[in-house]
């Protein structure tokens, strides 16, 4: 590394989503969902010395991450009528 400051910058974002359908043999069915959303920013400011520690070269840095994780959970039943009832929940 060049001897100095120096900082690292990213930007991380993933999204993931998973269902299951269960049908009964005597009609009707639950329906289940995961919706998951990542958005992270990690900075990582470092310092290298010019000077040689154990015959290499030292440099340390701090990583502070930034962002935000949401998901949201959900779950159908539905009866062999038809009707059905649902819950979403946001964590």
């Amino acid at each position: 590394m060049t001897p100095g400051f120096s900082v690292e910058t990213t930007f991380y974002h993933a999204t993931a989503n998973a269902g299951r359908t269960v049908d009964f043999t005597r009609g009707g069915r639950i329906e289940l969902g995961l919706d998951t959303v990542s958005n992270y920013f990690p900075v990582t400011p470092s310092y290298a010395f010019e000077t040689p520690v154990v015959g290499g070269q030292l440099a340390l840095g701090v990583t502070f991450l930034a962002g935000n994780y949401s998901s949201t959970v959900s779950a159908t039943l539905v009866a062999p009528s038809g009707e059905s009832l649902s819950v979403r929940a946001a964590i």
